[in-house]
C-alpha cells in the first residue's frame, strides 16, 4: 500500500484513539477516586485511634494528679504533653475537614465503609491491570484493522464511482469537452449520498435510477432527484422492482405527455384505488400502460382512464381484456363520421348521433362515456348484448359488460379521479408505512457507513492508481478515475 494509504490509516487511528482512550480512562478515574477515598478513611481511622489514646492518657494523668493532691510534677508534665498532642491532632483534623470530638463516634461506620472501599479498590485495581493489557492489544489491533479499513474504503469508493460512471454516461453535462468531470457531476454525487440517508436503496441502486432517468432524456439534477424518489416510492408502494417502476414512470410520461407532478398525481390515484377497492396498483398500472396515449387522443385524460382501469381490475378482468375493452370503447365513441353503418344504426337506437358524440368526447370524455353506458343500460336485457357487440366489437364485451353492470362504481371512481384532494400524497404515505422495517433501517444505516467509506476511499484512489501505473494496468476495467473540480461535501 502506498504512503497515501498509510497516511489515511494513521488518520483513522488518530480519529479512533480519543474515543477508545475515553473508554479506558473510565476505570483509571474510578481507581483514582477509590484510592483517594481509602486514603481519607485510613487517615480518619488513624486520627480516631490517636485521639482515643490521648483522651485515655489525659484521663489517667488527671486521676494520678488528683490522687496526689495536685503536687505530682511528673503527672502534671504527662498531662500537659498529652493536652498539647491532642490540640495538635485537632488542628491537623480540621485541615482535612474532620471534627476530632465527633470522629470517634463515627468510627464504626467509617471502618465499615473502609472495608467496602478496600474491596472495591482491589477489584478496580485488577480491572485496571486488565485494561492496561487491552491498551497494549489496542495498538496491535489498530495496526491490523487500519489497513483493512483502508482496503474496505477503497473498495466502497470504486463500487460507488463505477455506478456514478454509468449514470454519467447517460446524463448530459457530466463531462466537459476535455472529458473532465463537471460541477454538475459532483452535484449529482452529493444528491445521491443525501438520498441514501433517507431512502432504503443502496447508493448503486440510486445511481442506477439516475442513469435510467438520463436514458429517458432528463438532464437536471433536481428533475433526476424527483424521478428517483418517485421510482423508490412506487417500487415499495406498488410492490415492484425499482427498474420496473422507473420504466413505468418513463412510459407514462412519454406516452401521455405528463409532467413529473402529473405523473405522481396519477400514481397517487392508482394507490388510492388499490387502498379502497379490491384493485391492485400493479394491475391498474398494467392496464393503463397497455392503453398508452390513446386516452388523450380520444378525449379521456389519464386520470379518468385510470378510474376505468381500476374498476375493471377490481372486478378481476385480466389486464389484456381490460385494456382492449377500454381502447375499443374510446375508439368507438370517437369514430364520428368514420363509424361503420352498423355502429351508426346501433347508436341511433340509443338516440345518439356519432358525430355529436365524438365532439362531446373531446369536450368531456368521462361524461360522454357515462351517457352511452346509461343509454345501453336502459334497453331491455335481451338487446343490451347485441347493441354493445355492434358498437364495441365482440372481443370487447368481456370488459364493457362489467362496466355496464357496475355503473355506479364507474361513476364513483370517476368522481374520485376528478378530485385530487381525495388522493394527493397517497403513494408517499404508503411508502412510509411499508418502509418502516428493520431491513430498510439497516440499508439506510449501511448507506451512512458506506458514505464515510466512500469519502475516505476517494482520497486513497489516486494512490491506488499511482500503484497501478507503476506496475502496469490490468487488461480488465480499472477504477473510475476522478478528474475535474473537487467534490462538494454532502
Amino acid at each position: 500500500m502506498s504512503s497515501g494509504s498509510f497516511s489515511i490509516g494513521f488518520a483513522i487511528g488518530a480519529a479512533l484513539s480519543p474515543t477508545v482512550a475515553s473508554v479506558f480512562s473510565t476505570v483509571e478515574n474510578r481507581v483514582r477516586a477509590t484510592s483517594q477515598r481509602v486514603e481519607s478513611l485510613n487517615r480518619q481511622t488513624a486520627m480516631a485511634a490517636r485521639a482515643s489514646e490521648l483522651r485515655a492518657n489525659i484521663t489517667q494523668a488527671n486521676r494520678t494528679l488528683a490522687a496526689n493532691g495536685g503536687r505530682d510534677d511528673m503527672a502534671r508534665q504527662v498531662l500537659q504533653g498529652n493536652l498539647r498532642a491532642y490540640q495538635s491532632l485537632r488542628v491537623e483534623a480540621e485541615r482535612y475537614g474532620l471534627n476530632l470530638e465527633t470522629i470517634s463516634h463515627n468510627q464504626a461506620r467509617a471502618n465499615t465503609e473502609l472495608a467496602r472501599a478496600e474491596t472495591r479498590l482491589h477489584a478496580l485495581t485488577q480491572a485496571q491491570a486488565s485494561q492496561n493489557r487491552r491498551k497494549e492489544l489496542r495498538g496491535q489491533m489498530m495496526e491490523a484493522i487500519v489497513p483493512a479499513l483502508a482496503v474496505a474504503a477503497v473498495r466502497a469508493a470504486v463500487q460507488f464511482e463505477s455506478a456514478m460512471a454509468d449514470a454519467a454516461k447517460t446524463i448530459d453535462g457530466m463531462r466537459d469537452a476535455s472529458g473532465n468531470l463537471t460541477p454538475k457531476y459532483y452535484e449529482m454525487e452529493t444528491a445521491i449520498k443525501r438520498m441514501g440517508r433517507e431512502l432504503p436503496l443502496t447508493h448503486e441502486q440510486l445511481a442506477g435510477l439516475f442513469a435510467a432517468g438520463g436514458q429517458q432524456g432528463m438532464t437536471g439534477v433536481d428533475e433526476l432527484r424527483e424521478f428517483t424518489t418517485m421510482a423508490a416510492h412506487m417500487s415499495v408502494a406498488f410492490g415492484m422492482s425499482t427498474e420496473e417502476a422507473a420504466d413505468a414512470i418513463g412510459g407514462y410520461r412519454t406516452a401521455m405527455h405528463l409532467s413529473m407532478p402529473e405523473t405522481r398525481s396519477m400514481l397517487d390515484l392508482m394507490n388510492q384505488f388499490a387502498n379502497t377497492t379490491s384493485a391492485t396498483e400493479k394491475g391498474i398500472a398494467d392496464v393503463v400502460r397497455r392503453i398508452g396515449p390513446l386516452g388523450n387522443v380520444g378525449g379521456v385524460a389519464a386520470k379518468p382512464m385510470t378510474a376505468l382501469a381500476a374498476t375493471l381490475d377490481a372486478m378481476k378482468v385480466s389486464p389484456e381484456i381490460a385494456a382492449t375493452g377500454i381502447k375499443n370503447l374510446i375508439l368507438s365513441l370517437t369514430s364520428g363520421e368514420a363509424a361503420t353503418k352498423g355502429q351508426k344504426e346501433a347508436f341511433a337506437k340509443l338516440g345518439i348521433d356519432t358525430v355529436k358524440l365524438a365532439q362531446q368526447m373531446q369536450k368531456d370524455g368521462p361524461a360522454a362515456i357515462i351517457s352511452v353506458l346509461e343509454a345501453v343500460k336502459q334497453l331491455p336485457k335481451a338487446q343490451q348484448l347485441s347493441i354493445m357487440q355492434e358498437i364495441f366489437g365482440k372481443e370487447s364485451i368481456a370488459a364493457i359488460s362489467p362496466l355496464l353492470d357496475s355503473l355506479d362504481l364507474v361513476k364513483r371512481n370517476l368522481v374520485i379521479a376528478s378530485d385530487e384532494t381525495l388522493y394527493a400524497g397517497a403513494m408517499q404515505k404508503e411508502f412510509e408505512n411499508r418502509s418502516r422495517t428493520t431491513a430498510n433501517a439497516l440499508i439506510i444505516a449501511g448507506n451512512k457507513t458506506r458514505e464515510l467509506g466512500v469519502t475516505i476511499g476517494s482520497v486513497l484512489l489516486p494512490a491506488v492508481n499511482d500503484i497501478l501505473d507503476a506496475v502496469g494496468r490490468p487488461a480488465g476495467p480499472v477504477p473510475f478515475q476522478r478528474t475535474g473540480p473537487s467534490s462538494t461535501k454532502p
